[in-house]
């Protein structure tokens, strides 16, 4: 189960060898257990990047909550940077996670308002994420204390007009992000455990620059994780087997029956929306939410 074990030994090995030399490696790599690999990294390594897969997947969420909850963790790691939450609630979120008071209304804003339109980050696995380093942080001494940073740009969606007026926001996000990172953890010798969907983790050539691509240029020693095996079968076949995420969480039917959240939703769908395409994001969730809300 991806919530105990994760199949990091072979990119352990991709990491040290070339693609042309990858057919050279002999040893077929085993599994690991997760956490503790992953701690050890940061013996080594300033930032680990962990992909999480597709969106939403509850076998990612409850790694992630082990990991961060387990008592090594602390000690070993300063920020937790999450494409998750836009950076315009960044002093909400830091309140937040340091045990303060924060209304609900206000902080839900941080995820709610991302540069993504849609429902990704408003499955409650995300605020639960968030809650969870909070309870950590009531655990810990100040000094040891752990800071999440939002790494989506602070977009105002009150401007936002039309596809284009967020297109320039979507542009820039794995450069926010690298900002952060280079202000808040890099310039202040601080380690970061980074949680991003497995394609702002690819290498070199990947245009525009990937949050991997503008890391490496910081001179940061960086080591990346991903649930995706792709072309990694062909070096061994075995992979295929390896287990990936397969339990995928929704929205709380409570947010179908919120007006103003629909309200919101369904205007960001609809300004996103291509009129030539025959996707329809906006009629996707009417459905999704009369599924959720009609008669059992």
């Amino acid at each position: 189960m991806l919530s105990m074990r994760i199949r990091i030994a072979l990119l352990l090995c991709l990491s040290m060898a070339t693609v042309a030399h990858a057919q050279a490696i002999v040893r077929e790599a085993v599994p690991l257990p997760a956490i503790p690999a992953i701690l050890d990294l940061f013996k080594h390594y300033q930032m680990v990047g962990l992909g999480e897969g597709p969106h939403g997947n509850k076998e990612g969420h409850l790694f992630r909550l082990a990991l961060v909850r387990d008592p090594r963790f602390p000690s070993l790691v300063n920020d937790i940077l999450v494409e998750s939450g836009s950076a315009r609630y960044q002093a909400e979120m830091d309140r937040y996670i340091a045990g303060e008071a924060v209304p609900r209304q206000q902080l839900r804003r941080a995820w709610e308002d991302t540069t993504n339109p849609g429902t990704n980050w408003d499955k409650p696995m995300y605020e639960e994420f968030f809650t969870a380093v909070r309870n950590v942080n009531a655990t810990l001494p100040a000094e040891r204390k752990l800071r999440v940073l939002l790494g989506d740009p602070p977009i105002a969606w009150e401007s936002i007009r039309s596809r284009a007026d967020l297109r320039r926001w979507n542009m820039q996000r794995d450069a926010h992000a690298g900002a952060v990172l280079r202000r808040e953890s890099f310039a202040k010798g601080r380690k970061v455990l980074a949680i991003y969907g497995d394609g702002h983790f690819q290498g070199r050539g990947f245009k525009p620059a990937s949050l991997t691509n503008i890391v490496e240029r910081e001179k940061v020693k960086l080591f990346t994780i991903s649930t995706r095996y792709g072309d990694l079968i062909k070096l061994q076949p075995s992979v295929a087997s390896w287990k990936t995420p397969a339990t995928m969480t929704l929205i709380p039917p409570g947010l179908c029956r919120d007006a103003d959240y629909m309200k919101m939703r369904l205007a960001r769908l609809a300004i996103t929306s291509a009129r030539t395409n025959s996707s329809d994001p906006a009629g996707s969730l009417r459905k999704l939410c009369a599924d959720l809300t009609g008669p059992r």
